[in-house]
């Protein structure tokens, strides 16, 4: 009787240890291969935009317009790998040729939607 009663406590005890859910409480950082691809994010802090006109050689790249974003602006961003901190598209914001970048290192000025 007292090994039956030892298997029962023990699969009770394996029950309430069992399934934990796993979810990301952080953004991942800037540096991250996450990033290499455009994610959709909301505009915590309001910073600046900067539009980048594109010529050859890149060295002569320059901006040649900027645009506030509010918080609360939807964004879709994307690292901009060695010369740009972040590549931005959305809200009026048109990449082709030239595009929108935001010179900030971090992930503080936004959070995922």
């Amino acid at each position: 009787m007292g090994k039956l009663k030892l298997i029962g406590f023990m699969s009770v005890l394996s029950l309430g240890l069992g399934v934990q859910s796993a979810q990301a409480s952080t953004i991942p950082a800037a540096t991250s291969p996450y990033w290499w691809s455009y994610r959709q994010v909301t505009v915590r802090r309001g910073t600046w935009a900067h539009h980048i006109k594109s010529v050859f050689p890149a060295c002569n790249n320059y901006v040649d317009q900027k645009k506030y974003l509010k918080p609360g602006t939807k964004l879709r961003v994307r690292n901009g790998g060695a010369s740009w901190h972040w590549v931005v598209t959305g809200a009026g914001l048109q990449n082709g040729r030239n595009f929108w970048v935001v010179n900030r290192s971090s992930t503080t000025w936004f959070r995922q939607r």
